[in-house]
């Protein structure tokens, strides 16, 4: 069963898909390594509707809110990108609301979280990221070790 949050700070693919648009859109990439990172995401976003039996177009042209539960493998995937690209104001409250939230998977259970997002998500956000990597990595750790 899905979601549906108009939380600020639950996993929303469909605004997060949005929030990455906006934020690659100042950076100085070319258009074409834009343009991929936008399809992977939104191929990303496709394969999950596509295996929860969810109508990928009405949620994506109506930007109809698609939370991602904590039980679903592809959460911390999901979970990576947003990291890496919500406003560095914004991680801590986004991550402790998503550790409150959280009721484990076959990843992590909700004892593990912490430890998954060190220990293996990390890595995910920094291949991830396109600006500020190394406060965004800090500013994890702090949270995980606060």
């Amino acid at each position: 069963m899905n979601v549906i949050c108009p939380d600020q700070f639950a996993l929303d693919i469909i605004a997060l898909y949005d929030k990455v648009n906006n934020h690659i859109e100042n950076i100085a990439f070319s258009e074409a390594r834009k343009s991929r990172y936008l399809f992977m995401i939104r191929s990303e976003i496709r394969h999950y509707c596509r295996l929860s039996c969810i109508n990928y177009n009405t949620h994506f042209k109506q930007k109809k809110a698609l939370v991602v539960p904590s039980s679903h493998f592809l959460y911390f995937r999901f979970l990576a990108l947003a990291l890496a690209h919500l406003p560095l104001k914004e991680l801590p409250g986004f991550l402790e609301y998503q550790f409150q939230q959280y009721d484990g998977n076959k990843l992590a259970t909700r004892e593990e979280f912490k430890i998954y997002l060190k220990e293996k998500l990390q890595d995910e956000v920094k291949t991830l990221s396109f600006s500020d990597t190394i406060i965004r990595l800090q500013t994890i750790a702090q949270w995980v070790d606060g």
